[in-house]
């Protein structure tokens, strides 16, 4: 009998199955039962779950690699479409952004993570940055600002049940105190107030926060 990968599936074809199945439905038996063949076949291709989770990400990072489209003439407009192009991205896969603590924003890697989806994201920064006129050392320390904030995201861009967590707290504070006592704040938890602030907003803010930082530090042009 001949021995070798199964014919009926490919790597590609694997992968394309995990990507679309939910973190905690992700499994060989699952992928396996959608292709239609044998749980024991992917292992011809993925020797374990964590390798093919990881290969998974490196597949949408790789995807992900030209969201910004390159604005030209405002690199300030560059840095902020790469730091919202991100945060869109994650949100379209239901990606953590801790997962790129050391994958994604800095460039040291994980065991056996392929390192080539990352150089490419990388080199198209430093290409990006020497078009519009800043040195190679401004941009890389550019970068480190930029990796870090992404890696860091997860802080500044909270899930809105946070916010009504935060408001609970705030509420049984104010139980405690008299009624003429922080009345602005009162106004704010009132229930048919329309002030709100979303995830998003806060994602946003803080990454024109530091651009606007970051323009300042190194003289950025921010003609926009």
């Amino acid at each position: 009998m001949k021995r070798g990968r199964p014919s009926l599936i490919s790597r590609d074809a694997i992968l394309d199955v995990a990507q679309r199945l939910d973190e905690e439905e992700l499994s060989f038996t699952r992928v396996a039962e959608v292709l239609g063949v044998a749980p024991t076949s992917l292992y011809h291709y993925f020797t374990s779950l964590e390798q093919l989770r990881s290969s998974v990400t490196q597949r949408l990072i790789k995807e992900a690699e030209f969201l910004d489209n390159h604005p030209s003439g405002d690199f300030c407009s560059y840095l902020l479409r790469f730091l919202l192009d991100y945060k869109d991205w994650l949100e379209e896969f239901s990606l953590d952004s801790s997962l790129f603590q050391l994958k994604y924003g800095g460039l040291c890697f994980q065991s056996n993570s392929p390192p080539l989806p990352l150089f490419v994201r990388f080199e198209d920064f430093l290409q990006t940055a020497d078009q519009e006129g800043v040195d190679l050392q401004t941009a890389m320390l550019i970068w480190c600002n930029l990796a870090d904030f992404m890696s860091r995201s997860l802080s500044v861009s909270l899930p809105d049940r946070y916010l009504d967590g935060v408001h609970k707290e705030m509420k049984l504070f104010l139980k405690a105190r008299t009624n003429e006592e922080f009345p602005l704040t009162r106004s704010y938890l009132d229930e048919n107030s329309d002030v709100s602030v979303s995830s998003r907003t806060l994602y946003e803010t803080a990454a024109r926060v530091l651009v606007r930082g970051l323009a300042e530090e190194f003289g950025l042009d921010r003609s926009r």
